[in-house]
C-alpha cells in the first residue's frame, strides 16, 4: 500500500490535520461527548515521537570519520612502513660536491647499518620544485659504485642517496618500469642519507 512508503512522522501530521479539521467543522450543537472524543484523539496524535538527539547520531558520524581516516592512510607513502633506523648511515664518496660532470655520472658511495626492509636508491633531485628522478638501486651495508645518466639539466642539480621503505621502493621501481618522464615527489628529509650538488659540463 502507498501508506507503507510514507514515513510515520508524516502520517502523524496528516492524522492531526484531519482531526483538527473535523473538530473545527463540528456544529456547535453536536453532542459534547463526540467533540471530546475528537479532542482526545487530536491531543493523543499531537504527541509526536521525540526527534533523534545528537547523542544518538554520534556513533554514525564517528564511523564515517574513522572510515575516511582509514582510506586516507591507505594511500600514505610511509605510515604503514617502518621509518629509517636512527643509526642508518650512508655517504656519497665520489664525485665531490660542486664537481663538473658529463651526462654519465659515476657514483661511488657506502652505506652501513641499513635494516631489513630498507632499500638504498640514488636519485637526481630538484628541490625547487620538490621532485626527484630515481636512477639506481644499490646494495646496502657495503661500498658501491654505479653510473647514472643525467638528462641535461639547465642548472646545477643534486644527487641524493635515499633509504626507502617497502612502499616507496615499490613506487620507485614501478615508476622506472613504466619509464615515466615526469618526476616523483621527493621523500621526507629523514630518508636522505647524503646529497651533493653537481654541475653538468657544457
Amino acid at each position: 500500500m502507498i501508506s507503507s512508503y510514507i514515513p510515520s512522522s508524516v502520517t502523524k501530521i496528516i492524522s492531526i490535520l484531519i482531526l483538527f479539521i473535523f473538530y473545527r467543522m463540528t456544529p456547535l450543537d453536536m453532542n459534547d461527548n463526540l467533540k471530546n472524543k475528537f479532542k482526545q484523539a487530536f491531543v493523543k496524535n499531537a504527541a509526536l515521537p521525540p526527534a533523534r538527539t545528537r547523542k544518538n547520531r554520534t556513533p554514525f558520524f564517528i564511523l564515517i570519520i574513522v572510515a575516511c581516516l582509514i582510506i586516507g592512510l591507505q594511500y600514505s607513502s610511509s605510515i604503514f612502513s617502518p621509518d629509517p633506523e636512527t643509526d642508518s648511515w650512508g655517504k656519497i664518496i665520489s664525485p665531490a660536491a660542486g664537481s663538473t660532470t658529463g651526462a654519465k655520472v659515476r657514483i661511488v658511495g657506502e652505506t652501513q647499518d641499513i635494516g631489513t626492509g630498507q632499500y638504498i636508491w640514488i636519485s637526481v633531485d630538484k628541490p625547487d620544485i620538490g621532485h626527484c628522478w630515481p636512477k639506481k638501486q644499490v646494495l646496502r651495508n657495503t661500498r658501491f659504485a654505479t653510473t647514472i645518466l643525467v638528462e641535461r639539466p639547465d642548472e646545477p642539480f643534486y644527487v641524493s642517496l635515499y633509504i626507502l621503505n617497502e612502499t616507496l621502493h615499490s613506487q620507485w621501481k614501478d615508476w622506472q618500469d613504466k619509464e615515466i618522464f615526469s618526476g616523483l615527489p621527493m621523500p621526507l628529509e629523514n630518508r636522505r642519507l647524503d646529497q651533493i650538488n653537481l654541475v653538468l659540463k657544457k
